[in-house]
């Protein structure tokens, strides 16, 4: 798990470091220019004699760049630090960096004009520091214009700290950004870098280290963090050998309607997959045989129906056994938004009290009676993509994208449940507890049905009594990985749903330490057992 910080937490990580450690920001600032000019040897074929075009603006992100280019400098490539801004704006570290580097020689270009970027030389590499992590709002000006021209190059960037453009606190962009092949940031994450969409313009991101004290990481008030597979790999179940499948908790979902059963078969069959021990699925009477036909292993409820082959309200009296029966219960995907099913959906909402996981046509039921959002118990997992969010807040797409983080936190708190924002990355937390952020899952994933799949997953995984929280976070990572997974073995192009519910038990088995199906294949029989020993 990383801290993944805001600016202003770095910028008080970098005080104490000077303050109460006594190490001087130009040691700091150092540091960093030796990280990043690392990356940038090994963007490069061959150092010496190569050509560095290094972007600096006027703040310590510009100081950053000018001791970059220094280092390069020194290392005999040819850098052109490129200045755009004037020079008595410069100071402290940054401004003693600059007069370093040109007294060894280094030239510079004092940009005053858009038409001293119109062409550009060609170049090796390109270094971003023009911006840093502090911009609020978008670039414009002179900034604006290098921005475009970096763009129009054809060398490989490098971005020291964070591409200009992007907001470092919430990794939104409003104007010209980078397109940065690599990033250097210097001593943690930022948040702006695994934000969306942010991380679209990050490439790889490589983190330098400034020597901030671990303990001094650990004592600040971040609440955001990237959670890895060892974090996983300790929430995860671990089953006993004398397990039966009562231990594995019982699962109750109810949906589907007619020429939607695929979405109750998915979610019920990713329960499953995901280690739940029995599984019951509700869905209306017309479609019950079709899901029977896809997992045998289900057993399936018919209810009553309307003309339209959704649920209605007299359902309550067939499904009162198997609600007593189930630990957990999973509704939404495919019930449709009939008003019968959607009384029947905010029924449940008001009334039982044991975990429940909501998705897809179970949230839309909740936006149209939103002071039912705030009666929710805190086991229930609420699991909306960005435009389901906005229905349910009252709030745009748009609102929302700005400060995905706090937006979430503020909901999470106000209702009392537990939230699965969707999305790259996904994001989840829960009353009083922290935001962690997913990295998961491929682009092959977007296609119908992966939702129900995530469902039944998070659902499974709560019968097996893992925590709420984390068991929205766990579901998270085995969907992606499992997805994942597909990938290598199939292709992205055409990946289905089923295919990624299919391959959640070998998620499992990574994320429990056994080599992934490739790696068992290529394995020394002699070398796989002692792994699995």
């Amino acid at each position: 798990m990383q801290h993944v910080f805001t600016p202003e937490q770095m910028r008080e990580l970098d005080r104490r470091t000077i303050e109460d450690l006594g190490l001087p920001g130009m040691v700091l600032m150092e540091l960093a220019a030796c990280g990043a000019a690392e990356h940038c040897e090994k963007l490069l074929d061959d150092v010496q004699g190569a050509d560095v075009l290094v972007f600096c603006g006027p703040g310590n992100n510009g100081g950053d760049g000018y001791a970059v280019a220094r280092r390069l400098f020194n290392l005999y490539a040819h850098p052109v630090v490129y200045l755009l801004a004037d020079r008595d704006r410069i100071k402290g570290d940054a401004l003693q960096n600059l007069q370093v580097y040109e007294r060894l020689g280094g030239r510079v270009v004092d940009v005053s004009s858009s038409d001293q970027l119109a062409e550009l030389p060609p170049a090796d590499l390109i270094v971003d520091a023009i911006m840093g992590t502090g911009l609020h709002g978008a670039v414009k000006g002179i900034y604006a214009d290098a921005i475009n021209a970096i763009n129009e190059h054809d060398a490989p960037v490098l971005a020291v700290d964070i591409p200009s453009g992007v907001n470092g606190a919430t990794g939104a962009v409003e104007g010209p950004v980078v397109f940065a092949d690599v990033t250097a940031t210097f001593g943690g994450l930022k948040a702006g870098l695994v934000l969306a969409p942010g991380l679209d313009y990050t490439g790889k991101v490589e983190v330098v280290d400034i020597q901030i004290p671990p303990e001094f990481m650990k004592d600040s008030d971040t609440d955001l963090y990237l959670m890895d597979e060892i974090d996983i790999h300790h929430i995860l179940p671990h089953r006993r050998r004398s397990a039966y499948k009562g231990d594995a908790g019982y699962v109750l979902v109810v949906a589907g309607s007619r020429g939607m059963s695929g979405a109750a078969a998915l979610t019920a069959g990713a329960c499953l997959r995901a280690g739940a021990g029995m599984v019951k699925a509700a869905t209306p009477e017309s479609v019950q045989l079709t899901l029977a036909g896809h997992h045998p292993e289900v057993m399936t409820i018919p209810l009553p129906e309307n003309d339209a082959g959704s649920m209605i309200p007299e359902s309550e009296e067939v499904l009162k056994d198997a609600k007593e029966w189930a630990a957990v219960l999973a509704f939404g995907p495919g019930l449709t938004q009939h008003p019968d099913t959607v009384a029947w959906v905010q029924h449940q909402v008001e009334t039982v009290k044991k975990p429940m996981v909501i998705d897809a046509d179970g949230l839309n039921a909740l936006a149209q009676k939103p002071e039912l959002l705030q009666k929710l118990n805190p086991d229930i997992i609420l699991t909306p993509h960005i435009g389901e969010f906005a229905r349910l807040t009252g709030l745009s797409v748009k609102e929302i994208s700005r400060d995905r983080v706090a937006i979430l936190r503020k909901y999470a708190n106000e209702w009392n449940a537990v939230l699965l924002l969707k999305g790259v990355p996904t994001l989840v937390t829960g009353p009083g507890v922290p935001v962690y952020a997913l990295m998961v899952g491929n682009p092959g994933m977007a296609t119908a049905g992966m939702g129900d799949v995530l469902t039944g997953t998070i659902a499974g995984l709560l019968a097996q009594g893992v925590f709420p929280v984390m068991a929205a976070v766990a579901g998270t990572a085995l969907h992606g990985m499992a997805g994942d997974l597909a990938v290598e073995e199939i292709g992205s192009t055409g990946l289905m749903a089923g295919d990624v519910m299919q391959r959640l038990p070998l998620a499992f088995d990574v994320y429990h330490g056994r080599p992934r199906p490739k790696e068992a294949k290529e394995m020394p029989a002699g070398l796989a057992c002692a792994c699995e020993k």
